[in-house]
C-alpha cells in the first residue's frame, strides 16, 4: 500500500495570513457582497411562542454567558438562536460544526477545523 505524502504543517498567526495572502479588511460600504447579503437579511417575524422562547433565552444568556465556555455557548445559546431565526429554513445559509476545511492557495496548503461556521453550503446540505 502506498503511503500518502504528508503536507508540511505550518501554523499561521493572523498577522502571517494577512501578510502572506495580502489580505485587507473590508468595512462599511466596501464590505464584500456576501457580507452585505448576510447583514441585510430581514429579521424574522416571531410568533408569540417564539418571542417568549427568545426572551427566556436572552435572560438566561444575559445572566450566565460570562461563565460559559465555547461549547456551552454554542449548545445553550447559538443553536437555539439559529433555530428561532429560521436561518436554515431559508436554504440561504447553513450552519456547520467541527468541519475540516482545506485548500491549496498560492502553493500553500491550508487546513483548519472550524468549531462553528455559518456559510453558503454547496455540497454539504443538511
Amino acid at each position: 500500500m502506498e503511503k500518502k505524502k504528508k503536507k508540511k504543517e505550518i501554523k499561521y498567526l493572523e498577522g502571517d495570513l494577512i501578510l502572506t495572502f495580502h489580505l485587507t479588511r473590508l468595512v462599511g460600504n466596501d464590505a464584500h457582497p456576501l457580507m452585505q447579503d448576510w447583514t441585510n437579511v430581514a429579521l424574522p417575524t416571531l410568533t408569540p411562542l417564539e418571542q417568549g422562547n427568545f426572551d427566556n433565552l436572552w435572560r438566561k444568556a444575559h445572566s450566565k454567558i460570562e461563565g460559559w465556555n465555547e461549547e456551552e455557548l454554542k449548545f445553550k445559546f447559538i443553536s437555539h438562536l439559529m433555530d428561532l431565526g429560521h436561518l436554515e429554513d431559508s436554504n440561504r445559509y447553513l450552519t456547520f460544526c467541527e468541519r475540516e476545511i482545506f485548500a491549496t492557495v498560492e502553493d500553500k496548503y491550508l487546513y483548519l477545523k472550524s468549531d462553528f461556521m455559518i456559510a453558503k453550503g454547496v455540497l454539504d446540505r443538511h
